[in-house]
C-alpha cells in the first residue's frame, strides 16, 4: 500500500486506557517515540551495514518497543534516509581506517610528535560526527564510541 510515512498527529503510547485526557496528566504516559534530546537513540536503535535500522534486542532478546514505534511513526526506512545513512556511515568507516593507520604509524615512530598531534586532530574530527546536530548523530555514536574506546585502550562505559 502507498501512504503517507512519518509523524504527522501519530503519538503512540503503551496502554491506550493511560492517555492524557486533562492538563498536566501527560506523565502517566508511556510514550513509545524516542526523544532525540531525553532518550539515547543508540540503545534502541540499531544501524546496519547497509543504512537500514532496526530495534536494538531487550536482555530478554525481543525488539525494544520504543525502537520499533520510532522506526515506523519516524518513517526511518524511507529509502533518501536509508542512502543517506549508508554514506555517512562510508565515511566515518573512512575515516576510522585514516585513523588506524596514522595509530600504528604513531606508534611505530613515537619519536615524530607529529604523528601523535595529527592522530589527536582526526579523533577530535572523527567525533564531530556524534554531535547531536550533526545528521545520524546516534548511529554515529554507535560506531565511533566503541572504536575510540578500543583504540585509546578504554572499555565501555557501564554507568546509566
Amino acid at each position: 500500500t502507498t501512504g503517507n510515512v512519518g509523524k504527522s498527529n501519530l503519538f503512540p503510547i503503551r496502554r491506550e486506557a493511560d492517555r492524557a485526557t486533562t492538563p498536566d496528566t501527560e506523565r502517566d504516559e508511556f510514550r513509545l517515540l524516542l526523544h532525540p534530546t531525553r532518550d539515547f537513540p543508540e540503545k534502541h536503535l540499531e544501524f546496519i551495514e547497509d543504512g537500514v535500522v532496526r530495534p536494538s534486542l531487550t536482555n530478554a532478546g525481543r525488539p525494544r518497543v520504543k525502537g520499533e514505534a520510532s522506526i515506523e511513526v519516524y518513517g526511518l526506512l524511507r529509502t533518501g534516509l536509508v542512502e543517506a545513512r549508508r554514506d555517512r556511515r562510508t565515511l566515518i568507516l573512512a575515516q576510522q581506517e585514516r585513523i588506524r593507520r596514522v595509530a600504528e604509524l604513531a606508534d611505530a615512530y613515537p619519536d615524530e610528535p607529529v604523528l601523535a598531534d595529527l592522530l589527536v586532530q582526526d579523533i577530535h574530527d572523527l567525533r564531530a560526527f556524534t554531535e547531536d546536530r550533526q545528521p545520524f548523530a546516534a548511529m554515529a555514536r554507535q560506531l565511533i564510541d566503541p572504536f575510540v574506546d578500543a583504540l585509546l585502550g578504554e572499555g565501555p562505559d557501564d554507568s546509566e
